[in-house]
């Protein structure tokens, strides 16, 4: 149980306050908190309100604290500066936005919201379950890049904590009772996190909490985008 309350602590606005914070196990429920802050989007995208879609987006921000996007614009702001790789984490430290993380928040969030306009709200379930997974794998596959900060509580992330993503590949047949939907949707998966992986790998030898959190937001969209485009031809 703790485990599962350091992911929401984690990865939502909910901050239970814990004896003892369990990292290792916390790493497990990532997926499972995705899914979880999925329901409500899912809820609001199945009602009759007008403007749902604007409602869902905010809500997203809202259940996270804004933290994803937050991660989403400092990344950007580093990756683009030209600098070298000290400098980046220096850059990615600074509080203030800098135009390319305005830029990219903005591009994400219109992209994402034109998305949520055209999805199958089911997707969202398992989609949002990916993208934590996805984080897990990033996690798993480098290094941290800093001596300490607030991602530095998941450095020790252990490989084992990856079979949950084979609990997961039979979540997308279940729910489009489709074999040849979920193959490419897993394929499309493991290429994404391999091309961030290595991206990440070139750009900074490793991984911090902000680079996560826009692996989170990002894979968001990509996995929205490629549930869509399979919809038409599975």
């Amino acid at each position: 149980m703790k485990g599962f309350l350091t992911a929401v602590s984690f990865l939502t606005i909910f901050k239970i306050n814990l004896r003892d914070y369990d990292n290792k196990k916390a790493v497990y429920f990532f997926p499972m908190v995705g899914f979880f802050i999925a329901l409500p989007a899912y809820l609001l995208l199945k009602s009759n309100l007008h403007f749902k879609e604007f409602f869902t987006l905010l809500y997203f921000t809202v259940i996270t604290g804004g933290l994803h996007l937050d991660g989403l614009a400092d990344t950007a702001d580093a990756i683009f500066s030209h600098k070298g790789r000290e400098k980046k984490l220096e850059i990615m430290k600074d509080s203030r936005i800098g135009v390319m993380g305005a830029v990219t928040l903005i591009l994400a969030s219109l992209f994402k919201y034109e998305i949520l306009k055209d999805i199958h709200p089911s997707i969202l379930f398992f989609t949002l379950s990916y993208s934590r997974l996805g984080a897990v794998i990033v996690m798993s596959a480098l290094p941290y890049a800093r001596e300490s900060g607030t991602g530095s509580f998941f450095k020790m992330v252990e490989l084992k904590s990856l079979y949950s993503f084979f609990l997961l590949v039979p979540f997308t047949i279940f729910f489009y009772e489709s074999l040849l939907f979920s193959i490419f949707f897993n394929i499309g998966f493991i290429l994404l996190c391999i091309i961030v992986i290595s991206f990440y790998k070139k750009v900074i030898g490793g991984w911090t909490g902000d680079m996560v959190g826009a692996f989170i937001e990002l894979s968001e969209i990509i996995l929205l985008y490629i549930s869509i485009e399979l919809e038409t031809y599975c």
